[in-house]
């Protein structure tokens, strides 16, 4: 004989409902708070995205996060897609859909670019640019990457004074410039090589961190500056402490003694970036720009002194074109190659295997006629 139902039981159902009350307001609850929690992400990432790019420089806080993977925002996404479809919150998916759009593409600099078809008639070369490092391990490695990419015109940075002559007998064929940091080779005839005068920072004399030179090319001159303003590594190595991941989680980054530590090194590297921009701007020849630039991805800084100028990779590259640091997971695209109106690009790229902490960069391209 069976037991009795209590479906049929008042006083059974009555005592049964506020628990199936609660259980329905909690899910009600946990699905609101999952719905917010897409919202607010996917403002947040706009925030950020804001931030970074006006503010900037400008202040130390958002100076640290430029220089920061950007990967770690993409952090919450896959949880919250799973959270939205357990709340059969299909509807918001297409925030976070939102959110990888601007992870990829403005946050994490995504560029879906290709090469182009050149113009009929113009002056085409390559452009080969790298930070060797010092060549801590010698030069031989750095002469076969730029063998390989078969440039016309070579920008080297950081180079060590032991360096030149091995590098000078290594590039035969190209006219040879030791500026300073720099090395410029070319195949066109180079004149008028310049390093400027030191810049007064905080009432100091420090250098401007970088060199020009005059190309003579079938098409015309050409304006070359060699750019390598003063990297953040000091300021970060004063902020590391225990680690960088401790002071973050610790709150003690944000802290003055952060601020102290990091305003006078972006200080330095803000002038000198002026420095180059108004330089650049005052040449009567068509400009190029090339060298690790120390700016990455939505700097403030550079979109204010650098943005008139195109960014070969942000035209014609594909993928992200990360090339710093090269030792560890490449997350940031400083090395650039830039150039005034008269130039346009038609390739560009990273160069790997690396050969110091930073990718070699390329470009293609094309001087077009004056039309003036």
């Amino acid at each position: 004989m069976s037991e009795p139902s209590s479906r049929g039981d008042p006083a059974a159902s009555e005592k049964a409902a506020p628990a199936l009350r609660r259980r329905d307001r909690l899910a009600a609850l946990a699905r609101s708070m999952v719905n917010l929690s897409a919202v607010l992400y996917l403002l947040a990432l706009l925030a950020v995205v804001a931030a970074l790019r006006v503010i900037g420089e400008r202040w130390w806080v958002t100076t640290i996060a430029l220089y920061l993977p950007r990967i770690g925002f993409a952090l919450p996404l896959p949880l919250l897609i799973v959270a939205l479809l357990l709340a059969r919150s299909y509807r918001l998916l297409a925030t976070q859909v939102a959110a990888a759009l601007i992870l990829l593409f403005p946050l994490m600099g995504l560029h879906l670019g290709g090469a182009r078809s050149a113009t009929a008639g113009a002056l085409r070369f390559r452009l080969f640019a790298l930070n060797i490092g010092l060549a801590k391990n010698g030069t031989g490695e750095i002469l076969e990457r730029i063998r390989g990419a078969n440039p016309d015109v070579i920008v080297l940075e950081e180079v060590d004074d032991d360096n030149v002559e091995p590098l000078r007998f290594g590039l035969p064929g190209y006219a040879f410039r030791h500026l300073d940091q720099f090395v410029i080779a070319s195949r066109f005839p180079v004149e008028e090589e310049v390093v400027p005068p030191p810049i007064r920072i905080d009432g100091r004399a420090r250098s401007a961190q970088y060199a020009r030179c005059r190309l003579i090319t079938p098409a015309g001159p050409i304006r070359l500056f060699a750019a390598h303003p003063i990297s953040p590594h000091d300021a970060f190595d004063r902020l590391r402490g225990r680690g960088l991941r401790h002071e973050l989680l610790s709150g003690r980054i944000f802290q003055a003694t952060s601020a102290r530590a990091m305003e006078p090194n972006t200080r330095e590297r803000l002038e000198q970036v002026g420095a180059l921009a108004a330089d650049a701007a005052k040449s009567s020849d068509p400009v190029l720009i090339a060298g690790d630039t120390n700016l990455p991805g939505l700097s403030w800084a550079f979109s204010h002194w650098l943005g008139g100028l195109s960014d070969g990779f942000a035209e014609v590259g594909r993928g992200f074109g990360y090339s710093y640091p090269a030792q560890r997971m490449v997350w940031m695209r400083i090395d650039r190659i830039l150039a005034g109106s008269r130039f346009r690009f038609l390739d560009a790229a990273t160069v790997s295997p690396r050969v110091s902490d930073h990718l070699a960069v390329t470009a293609d391209l094309e001087l077009l006629p004056d039309t003036r």
